[in-house]
């Protein structure tokens, strides 16, 4: 999550080519509000209560990435956390470009 904040904080604001946002499946909205101010995160988080989204996008275990290109196609999901920062701006920029 670190990661993907300071992704969101350097180029959230570019407009339509970057959106960011984090996923959470079942947990209650309070719980997610103390993991943001707990962490210092205020990317935006979309709750998916049933699971339904992470269904249909074939989400199996958590942490998982999914890069979405401007088209709405799926280019690549990285299962598990990413070590660091540059590995995740490698990905973000192979489908950026």
């Amino acid at each position: 999550m670190p990661y993907l904040q300071a992704i969101y904080d350097t180029y959230g604001s570019n407009g339509p080519e970057l959106v960011v946002l984090a996923v959470n499946i079942g947990d209650a909205t309070s719980n997610i509000t103390g993991y943001l101010a707990d962490n210092d995160l205020d990317l935006p988080v979309l709750l998916d209560r049933n699971g339904t989204v992470a269904s249909q996008y074939g989400v199996v275990g958590i942490p998982v990435t999914i890069f979405i290109d401007k088209n709405g196609t799926i280019t690549d999901t990285v299962i598990g956390a990413f070590g660091n920062l540059e590995d995740l701006e490698d990905r973000l920029f192979s489908i950026l470009n």
